[in-house]
């Protein structure tokens, strides 16, 4: 664990980033400069972006409804679905309004469709990544929306995420003012498992807007948050990302709401953005802590007393506690960003203990148990197999380009996994006892991650990339060892065989196994290890040259240099 005098939280910096960069403002400007009773849509145009407001007064009755619906109601409505997460939930109002506004809703996302132009295209892990291109222009749109009409804001911008053909180049940026929780657990998590779309959502709340805290976070079927919290007071603001943090903060209500002073319903951000473009958001808290304090729980406690839940003269005896809390909330989420799962350093690693061993290739060893002594290789066989799998099922989902299910190189790192580990699948599926593994054993996501390589036609782009690799000594075709194994089945069969139908039979796959090993031999796509002294296609090779009578090329000797080196 790391010295937590070294780990500090970066709310503050992220809040200034956000007040700095004239977006809050202009969002809200959007918002508050058209008056309207009925809701609907207006586009404001900026230099570096364009701005779609969801503004009008929704229906007082509205305002009742907290309740959930399932967003199956919503028809064609999308969102990143799982078998373990069938269904969503909404909270009603939301949908009742996204229902008013179906008409001007599917208006907007068609201009926002035809307005895009292809560019390079781009790829960002997190919000302030994002947030760093909109006065570069790489933010096209900016949605937003106070109160219920930031919930159809958020809806919206889900809506436009689920369409590759216009994510790939540039992603929205979701901002609302003041809005109530959106969804049950199943829907924050169906968002959290893209980080890219989650890191699209900045959710603006101040300490005295009851608006946000009027949806049960607990009970049966509780609301969570996801993106970004922007919390803020008169006196300052940062930022949470841990949704457990956003919970506990929203709970936490100031003294004007238990008071009952506060009118929500017609909350206006406007003069505390102003207020917050002129503040420097530095305190000094240490005192705050005692002895206790440490860096990053000093930086939480800034970021909370910035936000306005804590001020010094109140005597809060709960405030050590929330601080803790809300430390390990935050905690987790950089302690998980920064242990995120790299497929291409675990691959590495794994060849590293693949490289070490002694005697045949690794395929051998992992067949015959050498390699699984430590288990080491397992480990990293099963994190690389679950991490792909979800990619490619994610991918079949949602589409990482316009045509295309992956960019190049998450296929090329698709194929540098598929080319090092369905082998160990093959190896397993042989050492049970099975037979035909193509047919009987393969598994979907390697499937399509061939398919799309061929697809994509970049075989020689990958042959290039691959050449040049200093691990890129494997065999190209992932299924070579299964064609080995039925070919070695096709030898001992031949013994047990008369001539005859099904003799002809295996002779004839025989030589369709030797046309395809010269093949690749005479392209360079095989491993030298396929050759050592005690690998399963020597043993194949010796049993083949007995039963053959034909002059073949391999009997003939044509690559006899290959054998014996």
């Amino acid at each position: 664990m790391e010295d937590p005098e070294h780990v500090f939280s970066n709310g503050l910096h992220l809040a200034n980033l956000v007040v700095s960069s004239n977006i809050l403002i202009d969002s809200w400007n959007a918002i508050s400069e058209t008056r309207r009773d009925i809701p609907g849509t207006i586009i404001k145009h900026h230099p570096n972006y364009n701005i779609i407001a969801f503004v009008g007064s929704p229906r007082s009755d509205l305002e009742k409804k907290t309740g959930l619906v399932p967003i199956s109601k919503i028809s064609d409505f999308q969102l990143q679905r799982s078998d373990t997460q069938p269904s969503f939930w909404i909270n009603e109002a939301a949908f009742s309004l996204f229902n008013f506004l179906g008409e001007e809703f599917d208006r907007r996302q068609e201009e926002v469709e035809t307005s895009f132009k292809p560019d390079a295209s781009i790829s960002l892990p997190a919000f302030h990544a994002i947030l760093s291109l909109v006065q570069s222009g790489h933010i096209p749109y900016i949605i937003t929306g106070h109160g219920l009409n930031g919930c159809v804001a958020s809806l919206f911008t889900l809506s436009l995420l689920t369409k590759p053909d216009l994510t790939v180049y540039y992603r929205p940026l979701c901002i609302t003012f003041g809005s109530p929780l959106l969804g049950d657990t199943t829907f924050q998590q169906a968002i959290l498992r893209d980080p890219i779309s989650n890191s699209c959502f900045l959710h603006v709340v101040h300490k005295d807007d009851c608006v946000p805290r009027s949806f049960p976070t607990t009970g049966q079927n509780p609301c969570k948050p996801f993106g970004t919290y922007l919390l803020c007071s008169e006196s300052g603001c940062a930022c949470f990302q841990a949704p457990d943090s956003v919970i506990e903060l929203l709970k936490h209500k100031s003294r004007d709401i238990v008071a009952g002073n506060q009118e929500s319903h017609t909350f206006d951000y406007k003069e505390v953005i102003e207020r917050l473009e002129k503040l420097l958001l530095h305190r000094n808290v240490s005192s705050f802590l005692g002895h206790e304090v440490d860096s990053f729980k000093a930086g939480i406690a800034a970021q909370i007393t910035a936000a306005g839940l804590w001020q010094r003269q109140q005597q809060n005896e709960g405030i050590h506690a929330l601080i803790e809390n809300i430390a390990n909330h935050e905690q987790e989420v950089v302690k998980r960003q920064r242990e995120d799962f790299d497929p291409a350093k675990e691959l590495n690693r794994m060849k590293v203990c693949l490289a070490n061993g002694k005697g045949p290739g690794y395929y051998d060893r992992f067949k015959n148990a050498e390699e699984r002594l430590d288990n080491t290789v397992d480990k990293y066989k099963t994190y690389l197999t679950v991490f792909w799998e979800e990619v490619v099922e994610n991918a079949v989902k949602k589409p990482q380009l316009a045509g295309a299910p992956l960019r190049s190189r998450w296929l090329f790192s698709g194929t540098n996994y598929r080319m090092i580990v369905e082998p160990l699948d093959i190896a397993e599926h042989y050492r049970r006892g099975e037979e035909n593994y193509l047919t009987r054993g393969r598994s979907k996501h390697y499937e399509l991650l061939e398919k799309w390589l061929e697809d994509w036609e970049i075989q020689r782009h990958w042959e290039k990339e691959i050449s040049g690799s200093e691990v890129a000594s494997v065999t190209w075709d992932s299924c070579f060892w299964a064609h080995v194994e039925e070919a070695i089945r096709s030898c001992r069969l031949l013994d047990r065989r008369r001539p005859g139908a099904p003799h002809d039979s295996e002779v004839a796959k025989l030589f369709k196994f030797e046309e395809y090993v010269m093949d690749l031999i005479q392209k360079g796509e095989v491993s030298p290890d396929i050759f050592f002294e005690k690998s399963s296609y020597m043993q194949w090779w010796r049993e083949y040259q007995g039963k053959v009578s034909h002059l073949s090329p391999l009997v003939a000797g044509h690559y006899k240099g290959f054998l014996t080196n």
